[in-house]
């Protein structure tokens, strides 16, 4: 339908505009902050790196698995929105025909229900982002509040001193805030 060939051509270029824009910015600067973090906790202590990283299969997990179903959502949101640009496109080129045979308001009836679909199957995938970014936030959160409670108990048997839990620390959380930011580009 030429209507939703437009939508293609409109929507679907915006999506990749923005892609390869803010997205593409977003998710380079948080790779570097994600390897130099790293990097600096090995650096730090190998030891609690080596703890640190065990976390990663359990943050990359939900991003994999449920990131097939927020792909499969945003791609059933871009279809509804391009349905009912092709039936927009349609009626309004063939207005005369609508307003000829009264189809005002059966044609008003019909986009507001293809609207309808198209922006429940956008709150769907928002939906679905919202949880698995959720997801991989609490999991890494998680695995810094485990990482602060073994280094506090590793500074207490006089294993690590405090202001290498400090360091440590605060190289965790720039790791995991970055592994968060990765996870909402990652769509």
């Amino acid at each position: 339908k030429t209507g939703e060939v437009v939508s293609r051509l409109t929507a679907d270029t915006t999506q990749i505009k923005s892609a390869f824009s803010s997205t593409a910015s977003i998710a380079l600067r948080n790779a570097v902050m994600l390897l130099g973090a790293m990097a600096m906790m090995v650096a730090t202590s190998p030891k609690l790196a080596g703890l640190a990283l065990l976390a990663i299969p359990l943050v990359v997990l939900p991003l994999v698995l449920y990131g097939r179903r927020v792909r499969s959502l945003s791609r059933l949101a871009q279809d509804t929105l391009a349905s009912s640009a092709a039936f927009a496109q349609e009626r309004l080129a063939a207005i005369a025909t609508v307003q000829s045979n009264v189809q005002e308001a059966h044609t008003r009836e019909a986009f507001s229900a293809a609207t309808a679909t198209a922006f429940a199957a956008a709150a769907r995938r928002t939906l679905a982002r919202a949880v698995m970014t959720a997801a991989i936030i609490f999991v890494a959160l998680g695995a810094i509040v485990f990482l602060l409670w073994y280094c506090a108990r590793e500074v207490m048997d006089g294993g690590l001193t405090g202001g290498t839990l400090s360091q440590f620390m605060i190289y965790a959380i720039l790791a995991a805030s970055s592994v968060g930011q990765l996870s909402e580009v990652w769509r």
